[in-house]
């Protein structure tokens, strides 16, 4: 067989894959799953209505995402901008924000994935850049088991006084998972 891709099994329950049937040097194996492996779960991109939201000073705010662009099994929260997949699995999560700091900042933020209402992992940490746009980009992959795991983004800055944050009108500042 040339080119197409050929679907082999065994026994044991292990899928094989075989892209342009070349065994051995392109070959992708599935190991043996219960249940069902879901290889298209849910989706979302979201991004905050306003164009811009007040961070206050050294205080984690969570971002407000209350707006979708799609969401593919109703898993995102806008009221509560969170994402609760009904589909167990590991998930990139990517989330950015537009920064325009104030002239002369000198301090930084720190862009932070919580998951369950936790801090889970740093996304991006950097300075402000004087007198610069920047974005607060970041991603990162996630365990969530499909019933009660939640993930949010939060931001935080140091700058001495409220700054805004956001999307700036364009796919600057969104959360897709």
């Amino acid at each position: 067989m040339s080119g197409g891709l050929y679907i082999g099994g065994d026994t044991s329950g292990s899928v094989l894959l075989v892209p342009n049937a070349v065994a051995g040097s392109t070959t992708i194996t599935i190991a043996p799953q219960s249940g069902t492996l879901n290889v298209a779960g849910p989706s979302f991109s979201a991004y905050p209505s306003a164009s811009y939201f007040a961070v206050a000073n050294s205080t984690n705010t969570k971002v407000p995402y209350n707006t979708e662009d799609w969401d593919t099994a109703s898993c995102f929260d806008t009221s509560l901008y969170r994402f609760t997949p009904n589909v167990a699995g590991y998930y990139q999560v990517n989330a950015a924000l537009f920064i325009n700091p104030p002239a002369g900042a000198t301090s930084g933020y720190i862009l932070l994935l919580y998951k369950n209402g936790g801090e889970y992992k740093l996304l991006d940490r950097d300075q402000f850049e004087i007198y610069f746009n920047q974005l607060a980009s970041g991603s990162a992959i996630v365990y969530l088991n499909g019933t009660t795991d939640y993930i949010e983004i939060y931001i935080w800055q140091n700058s001495g006084g409220s700054l805004n944050f956001g999307y700036n009108g364009s796919e600057i500042g969104r959360a897709h998972v």
